[in-house]
């Protein structure tokens, strides 16, 4: 059923926008008192088998490529085109720095200001 709502998920944001350009999926450390767990990397993988045809490019990140995240949102934050970052349920801080360190001015923020897309499937976004 999860893997379903997020393919759903995905397609309406698709649906909605047209043209997806690119994507970049956050598979770095969730928090761990939330509902999700690393089964949400199973749906990853069903989300790019199922909707990858609709990108030029598709990334995927982890805690230990922080600098290349940073460098890909910057990249594709002012391109023209309406991207999408998905959140495992956490919003790393390569995008948001913790504790609330850039209310104003921090990657995601530009990123959104940007016109492009976030979609988080957790229960927090920035903190």
């Amino acid at each position: 059923m999860k893997n379903l709502m997020y393919v759903l998920v995905v397609a309406f944001a698709f649906c909605s926008t047209a043209n997806a350009s690119d994507i970049a999926f956050y598979v770095g450390q969730w928090n761990t008192d939330g509902w999700y767990d690393a089964t949400q990397f199973d749906d990853v993988e069903t989300i790019i088998a199922e909707t990858g045809g609709l990108f030029a490019d598709i990334q995927q990140f982890d805690d230990d490529q922080f600098d290349e995240f940073g460098a890909w949102v910057d990249k594709n934050t002012n391109d023209g085109e309406m991207d999408i970052i998905w959140l495992n349920g956490c919003t790393p801080s390569v995008l948001y720095p913790n504790p609330n360190e850039q209310p104003d001015g921090s990657r995601i923020e530009e990123w959104l200001d940007g016109g492009n897309m976030v979609i988080n499937v957790g229960d927090w976004f920035g903190y």
